[in-house]
């Protein structure tokens, strides 16, 4: 199983710089998670600058106009049945 972690604009933005992109309901039957497809952002290079070896490093970053990554909301129930995904139309 892959642990799904926000991707940067998520971290940055949206869950205040945590890692978490899933949570347990209150009666820890179900996790709600997030699924992000970073597919649409074009890659973008840059150098960090800090490191005294300048390492060169390829992240997907949305540049002003460009696609963001696609994200969906699923719900499983621990005991088992069908992935649920939220319809997020409205928002």
């Amino acid at each position: 199983m892959r642990v799904t972690q926000a991707d940067w604009v998520y971290f940055e933005e949206i869950y205040l710089r945590s890692q978490q992109a899933y949570w347990w309901s209150p009666d820890s039957s179900r996790l709600v998670f997030l699924r992000i497809d970073d597919g649409p952002v074009h890659p973008f290079t840059l150098v960090d600058q800090i490191s005294s070896l300048q390492v060169v490093e390829t992240t997907r970053y949305p540049k002003a106009g460009d696609p963001n990554p696609v994200v969906k909301l699923g719900i499983v129930s621990v005991g088992g049945g069908p992935l649920q995904w939220v319809d997020l139309r409205d928002y």
